[in-house]
């Protein structure tokens, strides 16, 4: 067995091994190679910087990481590991971990960021070996919204830029995003991002940025001295005017109560609990 980096491998053949190690998996996970590269795009992930183990020139199992940050405040991003069914119970994550916490150690990253399902014990206790330690539990919703409404009050305007002002959106925040939906990774992929925005005069009190192609709901949020006014409800109607395919939105922080409570209000469902797990990197 020889464990390496990913350099130069091609997407094709990660998205096979991808496909082929999550067969069977909590959630269906289907890549293909287009998907595979939005996610390298969107998530910053790094071939050079992710592990692979290969058996005679066959990728058997990988482990695909994204950075961000520089100087010495590095921050690192598991986007998915997986091994092929006949190679598991044989230490190869704990093998492919050792290989890729040396790789980014050198690359001066000081934090290790995944999310794994609650209920997939074995992974749990494999980070746990690992170094890992939960820092949250987050929650994953899908569906249609089921409270539609009708009309803006006139004080209030939808408007659908192809940008946002990102520095003011975290004060419209109850939460930090976990990775995937942070305000960097939208940047990523703007050009595929649509988004919904409510105005009162010039002041933007409501948004959604989505993926019209899956229905994926990166952020949404009320400006807190705008809330309890109908505009969450109003946002998402909106998305159903667009006829998304079903809703979905990950990784809500659990302990965001009045978020979880507004999505299944109006009819969300959740689906999948996530833990967010950490790991400090050793000087």
């Amino acid at each position: 067995m020889i464990i390496k980096p990913l350099t130069n491998l091609s997407p094709a053949v990660i998205a096979a091994t991808f496909n082929e190690a999550f067969e069977g998996y909590f959630v269906p996970v289907k890549l293909t190679p287009y998907i595979l590269n939005r996610k390298i795009q969107q998530e910053n992930l790094s071939l050079k910087h992710s592990i692979g183990a290969f058996k005679d020139d066959k990728l058997v199992g990988f482990m695909l990481h994204g950075l961000k940050g520089d100087g010495k405040k590095k921050e690192a991003y598991n986007g998915g590991t997986g091994v092929l069914p006949a190679y598991r119970n044989k230490g190869l994550v704990g093998q492919m971990y050792e290989a890729q916490v040396d790789l980014l150690r050198q690359e001066g990253v000081e934090k290790l960021w995944l999310e794994v399902i609650v209920e997939n014990e074995p992974a749990i206790r494999a980070y746990r070996r690992a170094g890992f330690n939960i820092s949250r539990e987050v929650i994953c919703y899908k569906g249609h919204p089921n409270e539609v409404v009708d009309g803006l009050k006139k004080k209030y305007r939808f408007e659908y830029p192809s940008t946002l002002p990102w520095d003011q959106l975290p004060k419209y925040w109850n939460y930090q995003p976990t990775w995937q939906h942070q305000l960097f990774a939208i940047q990523n992929i703007e050009s595929h991002i649509k988004n919904i925005c409510i105005y009162s005069d010039e002041e933007l009190v409501a948004y959604a940025s989505f993926l019209p192609d899956s229905g994926r709901i990166m952020q949404f949020a009320v400006h807190p001295k705008h809330r309890n006014q109908g505009l969450g409800k109003q946002l998402f109607t909106e998305l159903g005017r667009k006829k998304n395919p079903s809703l979905s939105i990950l990784n809500v922080e659990s302990t965001d109560h009045t978020s979880l409570n507004f999505l299944q209000r109006i009819g969300l469902e959740e689906y999948i609990r996530q833990y967010e797990m950490l790991y400090i990197l050793p000087k």
